[in-house]
């Protein structure tokens, strides 16, 4: 995915007494970024050097070191541009010699960190493709489908005209189209097309997802499928955080270095407290850590055994179904959801996740989930694995009665932050909770939850998350 800055902007630093200047600028061709060279060094016409670097597309790129070692200044300069997958961006850092020489390695550090610090600064863009669609409706619909329209992030209802029928228009990016379509069919339980009425090119900060479930637990997507869905989707910046799983993290990580995308190890742990199940994602984990492996095995134990108790109880209650043929049953992975749940869909006794929750486990059922280990164990082996601790979805239904009692529940954990961001967040309970995590210095994430098509309500990068709305120490280095 190539990108560009979303601002221009001007930093400045110090290092070993010398005078660092990074102008970073929006360029479109490559006279523009030749003639915003000439610029700067005219503005710092009494500087030691004006070491440049542009790239406007994979065949125009160009660097210079101005007087400095050859390969110390402006090569470096440009690998930050090209690490970044960035497009038509120049960018000159300006010298004042301070005294104090750095050496070939410090120079290279100080240009490229120069020029690491103003993209930051910036910002990153992208260019999104953004489509017109049209449905319509009959005029007695028009009301309760409106209502449903207000109530989804995926797109922006732009128009409704009224006749005969009534014809909604929607604004979304065209690689959500195909979702917003099974959405409509969903909501409004009809077959729904969307018919395309115009498109145009939009400059969108690059968005963010950081909680995306895959086959190695309960998604339907294998790492390969992952990476194409984030790439098709225009993000740039996503974790994979599989319930109590670390086995898809490598491969991912791999895929997405080739596809040029920032990638963060994650994984989410189921954990107890006081009788209740939370949801506590770990960031920067690595994989390969012992007691981060260890306690998802536990856990992954005590779900396998939850699916036979499950299937057990049900028995007892008169269900048709059989211990020996749900101990050898298997399923494909990529159809979502566990073991038990598929068992019961293929013996036509559930429809779906929602329909198992809602109606089978349940506590009149005597079905709820096992203890888990507390969360301060859970946060504690997350920080051996090297990454911080968030709590997620606390404003979701997941959690039944909501932030505001669940939260005071939790300000004596030893957590690094929440997850305020979700799809299933209302976006005043989202604010608040940023709000809350701003106040004491926690940190802040966010993610669409979405697991392939098992859970048709989460849509890949919904909510559109921007850089700007989260703080994890991984995403400022």
């Amino acid at each position: 995915m190539n990108l560009t800055i979303a601002k221009d902007t001007r930093t400045e630093q110090i290092i070993s007494k010398s005078r660092f200047i990074c102008s970073l600028k929006k360029v479109k061709t490559e006279d523009e970024a030749q003639e915003f060279v000439k610029a700067v060094k005219k503005e710092f016409w009494d500087a030691t050097h004006n070491c440049s670097a542009y790239v406007i597309d994979e065949q125009h790129q160009r660097s210079s070191d101005d007087g400095e070692p050859s390969g110390t200044a402006g090569m470096p300069m440009l690998g930050v541009l090209r690490k970044q997958n960035l497009q038509q961006v120049a960018a000159v850092v300006t010298r004042y010699f301070g005294g104090i020489k750095l050496g070939a390695g410090g120079l290279v550090r100080a240009y490229a960190g120069s020029v690491s610090r103003a993209v930051e600064e910036a910002g990153l863009a992208k260019k999104v493709r953004m489509g017109l669609y049209v449905f319509s409706c009959e005029p007695g619909e028009a009301g309760k489908i409106t209502n449903l329209l207000y109530q989804q992030q995926m797109f922006t209802l732009t128009d409704a005209d009224y006749g005969t029928r009534v014809n909604f228009t929607l604004r979304m990016p065209e690689v959500l189209k195909g979702q917003a379509e099974a959405w409509l069919t969903d909501a409004l339980q009809r077959q729904t097309e969307l018919t395309e009425a115009g498109w145009e090119y939009e400059e969108v900060p690059v968005t963010e997802d950081l909680h995306i479930h895959t086959t190695a637990s309960d998604g339907t997507w294998d790492p390969s499928q992952v990476v194409e869905a984030v790439c098709a989707a225009g993000i740039g910046v996503f974790a994979v955080s599989d319930h109590d799983s670390v086995a898809n993290v490598e491969e991912t990580k791999l895929l997405a270095a080739r596809a040029g995308l920032c990638f963060l190890p994650g994984v989410e742990l189921n954990s107890t407290k006081d009788g209740h199940n939370y949801h506590i994602l770990g960031y920067g984990i690595d994989s390969h850590n012992t007691a981060l492996l260890e306690l998802c095995r536990h856990n992954q134990r005590l779900l396998e055994q939850k699916d036979v108790d499950s299937v057990r109880n049900l028995i007892e209650r008169g269900w048709p179904l059989s211990m020996e043929e749900f101990t050898s049953y298997s399923y494909d992975p990529h159809r979502g959801g566990w073991k038990a749940l598929a068992y019961l869909q293929d013996k036509g006794l559930c429809t779906d996740v929602n329909d198992f929750f809602r109606r089978i486990f349940t506590a009149e059922n005597d079905l709820c989930f096992p203890d888990f280990p507390a969360i301060a164990e859970v946060v504690s082996v997350i920080h051996q694995a090297g990454g911080v601790a968030i709590c997620a979805h606390l404003a979701s239904d997941f959690h039944g009665a909501g932030m505001q009692e669940y939260l005071p529940r939790l300000v004596d954990e030893e957590l690094d932050g929440f997850e305020c961001y979700h799809s299933g967040h209302r976006a005043e309970d989202s604010r608040l909770l940023a709000h809350f995590c701003r106040r004491h210095k926690l940190y802040i994430s966010g993610g669409s939850d979405c697991h392939g098509s098992f859970v048709p309500s989460r849509h890949l990068g919904i909510p559109e998350i921007d850089t700007d709305m989260l703080y994890l120490p991984m995403l400022q280095q």
